[in-house]
């Protein structure tokens, strides 16, 4: 689940559509979940902000990350072998609901927030807070990126060793990887939206992968390639909202973008197999902020007749005998 807004009831708002959303997707697994929330342009003070979470190199729960941009990042992570339904969901508003920090920082009159969530089931690695989703590259005051991602990396143990990346002792995560690379793409003087197409067009799998540039927050990256996962972008009232399925954002909107993981014939092109999508808080909630290309570079713009209708409501869903 992703979204870009801003206005502290906006916010709030969007924050419970995010766990909701994450309630109905968590019907594909339980043993994690994680939201992160994205802040700037808010009234928050350095000497206001703990020194042991800005500094937890795991980016376990109640970790924060701090830009030069006054950009605050802070995440929540629960992380379990055995549980029921909605326990992740519920762990994690109370982690949210106590961090006065947090509540502080929304309360400025200017802030914006940019959010992303997920729940999965761990394929590569332990069960655990560090390998839980999001997860972020090596940090610096000036360079953080984070992503979530559904299916599997399978070439990442060769990347790991070809471009010698540091992953922190603890993490064994095969989407651990992404982010890393993403970031050293950029710490060569790459562009941000840039750094990320290369860094996806790395890896071999079937994978769904969305992230964030806390140095570019109004911009949300996308990338779907292979036929076993999915990425839809529901078009909502100054807002986008991103899930692997519809039923994670019917409560907001019915209207949505399907992003095609494989090649799609119909478009009388060699665009090649996946596609790539960068999302503009400009111009949220319609098809003018969606910049779509393949994974060999080819611009691919959105049109009208592309958007779809779920023809789901949330009640449908809550009906639902899982």
């Amino acid at each position: 689940m992703t979204s870009v807004i801003d206005s502290l009831n906006s916010i709030l708002l969007s924050i419970q559509q995010a766990l909701s959303g994450l309630d109905r997707l968590e019907v594909r697994g339980r043993d994690s979940a994680g939201l992160q929330i994205l802040v700037w342009d808010h009234d928050l003070h350095d000497d206001e902000i703990p020194r042991d979470r800005l500094n937890d190199p795991l980016f376990r729960s109640g970790a924060i990350r701090k830009l030069k941009n006054g950009s605050l990042l802070f995440v929540y992570k629960v992380a379990s072998e055995i549980g029921d339904l909605g326990d992740n969901t519920k762990s994690l508003r109370e982690s949210i609901r106590r961090d006065d920090l947090l509540s502080k920082c929304l309360t400025g009159q200017k802030v914006k927030a940019n959010i992303i969530g997920h729940t999965r089931w761990a394929s590569v690695g332990i069960i655990s807070e560090p390998n839980a989703h999001p997860v972020e590259s090596s940090s610096t005051d000036d360079s953080v990126v984070t992503i979530v991602q559904n299916g599997d990396i399978d070439n990442y143990a060769d990347l790991i060793a070809s471009m010698e990346l540091e992953i922190p002792s603890g993490i064994t995560s095969d989407a651990r990887v992404v982010p890393e690379i993403w970031n050293k793409n950029k710490s060569a003087g790459i562009k941000p939206d840039e750094s990320f197409i290369r860094a996806v067009g790395d890896f071999e799998g079937s994978v769904a992968i969305a992230g964030v540039d806390a140095s570019q927050p109004e911009n949300i990256f996308l990338a779907v390639k292979g036929s076993g996962q999915a990425l839809y972008v529901g078009l909502s009232e100054d807002a986008y909202l991103v899930a692997s399925e519809p039923y994670g954002f019917v409560e907001r909107t019915q209207r949505y973008l399907r992003l095609d993981g494989e090649s799609a014939p119909d478009r009388n092109r060699n665009s090649g197999p996946g596609e790539i999508v960068s999302l503009s808080r400009s111009k949220a909630g319609t098809i003018e902020g969606i910049t779509r290309s393949s994974y060999n570079g080819e611009l691919l713009p959105v049109d009208e007749q592309e958007i779809e209708t779920a023809g789901i409501t949330s009640r449908d869903i809550d009906r639902r005998d899982y």
